[in-house]
Parts: structure tokens; sequence; C-alpha cells
């Protein structure tokens, strides 16, 4: 009975054809204003997503930033300036690397 009911109810697509164009222009590297939803006068306008995470409760989670303020403290440790590395011969970068243990 049960495989009787699972044939008579047809499936929805797990994409429209917006959703395709969508993803296809996004993937053609071209800028996305988001989701047409119509004109208000003179203006289109679009509906983006917001990028939320949730935790294993379920609860959204924006970012440590957006929700706490917080930005984590790199003045110990920074970069060189590019014309500070392009100076050195690329000398201060590798070291700069190297603390950091990148390559």
């Amino acid at each position: 009975a049960a495989k009787g009911k699972a044939q008579e109810e047809p499936q929805k697509p797990k994409i429209d054809l917006g959703g395709l164009v969508q993803l296809v222009t996004m993937g053609a590297g071209a800028p996305s204003l988001g989701e047409f939803k119509g004109m208000d006068g003179t203006k289109a306008m679009f509906e983006l997503e917001a990028n939320n995470f949730s935790d294993k409760d379920g609860n959204v989670k924006k970012g440590r930033y957006f929700e706490d303020g917080y930005v984590e403290d790199t003045a110990g440790d920074s970069p060189p300036s590019f014309f500070e590395n392009l100076m050195s011969g690329g000398k201060l970068q590798r070291e700069y690397d190297d603390r950091k243990g990148g390559r």
C-alpha cells in the first residue's frame, strides 16, 4: 500500500528554471542582484538571502563579529606592506609566511 501512495504523488523539482538561471549566471562570474521580486514604481525590487548558519540546537548564528562585535587582534604580527616587501626582494614576505606556517 505504501508503494502505491508514493507512486501517486508527483515529485517536486529540486530546482526551478529561475534557480537554474541564477546558478548558471553566478557560475559565469556575473554579479547577482538576488532574486527579482517585482517593480515598485520605477524601481526593480530584488531579494537577497542571508548567509546564516545554525548551531546544533537550530539557533541562527551570524558570526562572531556580527553578534559580539569581536575582531581578532592581529596587530602583533602583520604582513609587510607591498613596498616594504618589494624593496626587500620578497624576503620580508617569505619570513612572514614562515612565521605563520605557510608554504
